[in-house]
């Protein structure tokens, strides 16, 4: 029988988030009424996205259109929000994102365990549903290629539970399964099995973290 423990808690970005949000607000020339309004909340919001551990069960999205004259100027805003992600070589934050996606020094994938560097970064909160943390450092998780697209944009379980393990903030130090080799080296057969001591608090979120990522 081989543990495997999978998912590593990993350490956390060196740049503060929040002053980074911060400095995006402030050097936005376009939409300058836009985030001046926004940019309370926003910093608000990111700050209780930290406290909370990024736990989607108590942080909503901010409403737009209350920052905004009408649902289309709010929709439009939101784009603006989600293009902070795709900056030009010029804008500050590029080298900050590039940074995260290779100077992490990681072997494996913190969210599946398998052995290759993650070269991307998975929004553990969507983009779509959270623009307003589409560049929020805290957020941003280097992922291999498979977990990012298998993860997509779910992020709650169908009974409206936290789905997946967050690689900043949740302490996950012990083995979540264990696969078991039986039959002989010609023919051997391999099963997946659960381990039995996992914290009770965790049971559930382990599992549908597996799933999620399609662990097989």
């Amino acid at each position: 029988t081989m543990r495997v423990p999978m998912v590593a808690r990993i350490p956390f970005p060196d740049r503060d988030s929040l002053e980074v949000i911060a400095r995006l607000a402030d050097e936005r020339r376009s939409y300058r009424g836009f985030y001046n309004r926004i940019k309370p909340d926003w910093l608000h919001t990111s700050e209780a996205y930290i406290a909370s551990g990024g736990c989607p069960l108590t942080i909503s999205p901010l409403n737009l259109r209350d920052y905004t004259d009408s649902e289309a100027e709010a929709e439009a805003r939101k784009e603006s929000l989600i293009n902070l992600y795709t900056p030009l070589g010029t804008q500050f934050q590029y080298g900050l994102l590039a940074s995260l996606r290779r100077d992490h020094g990681l072997i494996f994938c913190p969210c599946c365990g398998a052995h290759t560097v993650p070269g991307t970064l998975d929004h553990y909160l969507p983009k779509t549903f959270f623009p307003e943390f589409a560049v929020l450092l805290a957020n941003l998780t280097p992922m291999c290629n498979a977990c990012q697209e298998d993860k997509g944009a779910s992020y709650l379980a169908e009974d409206g539970s936290k789905k997946f393990i967050h690689g900043y903030f949740d302490n996950v130090n012990f083995s979540l399964y264990r696969v078991r080799f039986d039959g002989d080296l010609a023919s051997p057969e391999f099963g997946f099995e659960f381990e039995e001591d996992i914290p009770p608090n965790f049971e559930s979120l382990v599992k549908e973290h597996v799933a999620g990522v399609n662990i097989q």
